[in-house]
């Protein structure tokens, strides 16, 4: 646990200092966050930045992400790489944000390497000044084929303090095999102080999967994940709450990911 820790806040530490740089160009948000947390039994670390950058026509632009993943026990390691890219135009009044997205995914694990693309669109409404709906899903290819949907209702307590519930769905086949994952999951999120734009989160998803093989029939289980976060905005805009630099920031909930994997 010690090793994940310290790698994910070496890397933090390093991606704070370009952030603030970014930060010096006219309209760019940005975020970097650490997470450490447990996936069936296995202790999983990640660190993941994003970038939005203005493009010069009013509501739009586009916004990059990388992310690592680690997870491991003895007798068992596995590496995920990602890296993705968005065209996202925001309603000046702030009412809603829509995107389409493209995400790149790279696992390996045990001598064997699994590529995966996801390429597909989202929007968010943000119905009143303390609630959120978001959706998003798209198509997988690659290796895999299959599809991917994703809803989530977040609630500000107050405009500092999130607190959402969320549903993730993955289907995909490879070889005469295929399955599908359901996660089903709560996350809150706190910033302390405006100033400072540094949040702390905390997640826990339920995980229900179904795989088959042709003539072989399908098993079915069920695992829980927890994660814990730190996480780091740079607006470049009025922005200071919690609410107002999630929702004019870099994405929050419509951009594709790999279900449980923050």
């Amino acid at each position: 646990m010690r090793k994940y820790l310290l790698a994910s806040a070496s890397i933090v530490s390093c991606a704070l200092f370009a952030s603030s740089a970014l930060a010096e160009v006219s309209g760019v948000a940005g975020t970097l966050d650490g997470n450490y947390g447990n996936v069936a039994g296995v202790p999983t670390w990640s660190v993941n930045g994003a970038a939005n950058v203005p493009v010069g026509w009013e509501g739009l632009s586009i916004e990059g992400d990388l992310g690592q993943l680690g997870a491991g026990k003895p007798g068992f390691y596995g590496h995920l790489s990602n890296g993705g890219g968005n065209i996202v135009w925001s309603d000046p009044s702030t009412q809603f944000r829509i995107a389409g997205s493209v995400n790149y995914n790279q696992f390996k694990a045990e001598g064997g390497t699994l590529d995966e693309w996801q390429f597909g669109g989202g929007g968010q409404w943000f119905f009143n000044p303390w609630l959120t709906f978001s959706a998003d899903g798209g198509g997988v290819g690659g290796k895999v084929s299959g599809g991917y949907g994703d809803g989530d209702i977040k609630g500000y307590w107050f405009p500092d303090l999130a607190f959402d519930g969320f549903v993730h769905y993955l289907s995909g086949g490879i070889s005469g095999a295929s399955g599908h994952i359901t996660d089903l999951g709560v996350h809150v999120e706190w910033l302390p102080e405006e100033e400072v734009p540094l949040s702390f989160g905390a997640r826990y998803d339920h995980l229900e999967a179904s795989v088959g093989a042709n003539g072989f029939g399908s098993v079915s289980g069920n695992t829980d994940a927890w994660f814990v976060t730190l996480k780091f905005y740079v607006n470049d805009s009025p922005a200071s709450s919690l609410v107002d630099r999630q929702r004019t920031g870099t994405l929050d909930d419509i951009k594709p990911s790999l279900l449980f994997v923050p």
